[in-house]
């Protein structure tokens, strides 16, 4: 009588959310390139502001600056760490496509939503360290700056405060538009360009047309949302604009639209 053979089951274990994030962090994070893009993001919102700085004090002494002011000069080089922050996470969406890695990653984890939902957190948590780490040094390196204009920023101020959670925000909503975009059209190229045309080149060219609509279309681009959702105050009467709630709500739906439809195509269309 033959012993009888026990082939013992396998059970594999297919990786959830959690564990897409703590994948898509290790091959972020391990890559050149990406530090690389957050240190020139980082020194672009520390630079700025203070190469600025000498002329910023003539301004403020003259005007009577305020802490909202001060803020303001610390933000202004977010134009650069936006697209910086853009090529970063436009890279960390369609690189796997361009290798076809991707096949490897949808095989560990079946679940497509459950993948683009980690590349949004990792490259929304990188755009809110680039824009956190950037506002500190820049306000470090700004004290001279302050002190000779005398002023001091008060972030128990509800402008301050509010100017710096818009940027922050701008800079998270940055991000999940280009892995939306880079999930669409499955070309970093394609998604860095369609940003940096809506963020540089569409809102010179709309203010250009003497239209109603255009000047609609323009208030409702992420850039002039951010700038209104960062005010205290709606546009003046007859003064076509984005309150500053509207503002907030138009920018967030710049990341939620996008990336609704990055989900759709995503589960419908072969790696």
């Amino acid at each position: 009588m033959s012993a009888a053979v026990v082939t013992p089951s396998v059970q594999v274990k297919r990786s959830g959310y959690a564990r897409a994030v703590r994948a898509e962090w290790i091959k972020t994070s391990s890559l050149r390139s990406t530090w690389i893009l957050v240190v020139l993001a980082v020194g672009s919102l520390v630079g700025f502001p203070v190469l600025v700085g000498p002329d910023w004090i003539d301004f403020a002494g003259g005007s009577g600056a305020e802490s909202v002011d001060a803020v303001s000069l610390l933000w202004i080089g977010v134009d650069f760490a936006l697209t910086l922050v853009a090529v970063l996470a436009a890279l960390l969406a369609t690189v796997e496509f361009t290798t076809g890695m991707a096949r490897n990653t949808f095989t560990a984890t079946p679940t497509r939503g459950a993948v683009l939902g980690a590349k949004a957190t990792v490259g929304g948590l990188f755009a809110l360290g680039v824009g956190l780490v950037g506002f500190v040094g820049a306000w470090v390196a700004s004290l001279g700056t302050f002190g000779d204009a005398g002023v001091s920023i008060d972030l128990t101020d509800g402008a301050t405060l509010r100017l710096v959670a818009v940027q922050l925000l701008a800079l998270v909503v940055t991000a999940e538009l280009a892995i939306a975009l880079g999930v669409l059209l499955r070309s970093s190229v394609g998604a860095i360009f369609t940003i940096v045309a809506m963020q540089l080149i569409l809102p010179g060219v709309l203010s250009l047309v003497n239209s109603d609509i255009a000047r609609w279309v323009s208030a409702v681009l992420p850039v002039r949302a951010t700038s209104a959702a960062a005010l205290t105050e709606g546009p003046a009467d007859g003064v076509i604009g984005l309150g500053p709630n509207a503002g907030v709500a138009v920018l967030v739906a710049w990341a939620v639209v996008p990336m609704l439809g990055a989900l759709v195509s995503l589960r419908k269309r072969d790696v």
